[in-house]
């Protein structure tokens, strides 16, 4: 029985917690959709700057201008981290990261597109 008790209390607690995030969403969620941004944002930008200043030292060193194919497979990945070219695919890599997102933008529009074409489809008959 004292189970069932403490699984009824918690949730009532989850309950209240999720009504109130729900209610906070709907004055703060403009807050939250710019922090996010914005987070996302600085954090892909400090990336990029990361892998390229490691690029930029790792240039510099004769060995660090060995290849990746030259390397071959190793099972110890921290000799990849060695070696320039890596770092230069990794910065890359991050800002093709950023091309991602306007894939909710894209989707939007193809949303819309459908359910415009089902709204026409919808209304059509009824002439």
């Amino acid at each position: 029985m004292p189970t069932r008790l403490c699984c009824h209390r918690g949730l009532g607690i989850t309950m209240v917690l999720s009504l109130s995030f729900i209610l906070l969403l709907r004055y703060i969620a403009c807050v939250i959709l710019w922090f996010m941004i914005c987070g996302v944002i600085s954090a892909a930008g400090y990336g990029i700057w990361h892998c390229f200043k490691e690029y930029s030292v790792l240039k510099t060193k004769p060995e660090g201008n060995v290849t990746i194919s030259d390397i071959g497979f190793q099972a110890d990945l921290s000799i990849y981290l060695e070696h320039s070219q890596t770092w230069l695919i990794f910065s890359t890599a991050i800002c093709y990261i950023l091309c991602t997102l306007f894939y909710p933008i894209i989707t939007f529009f193809l949303l819309a597109i459908c359910i415009a074409y089902s709204t026409v489809t919808a209304v059509y008959p009824s002439n």
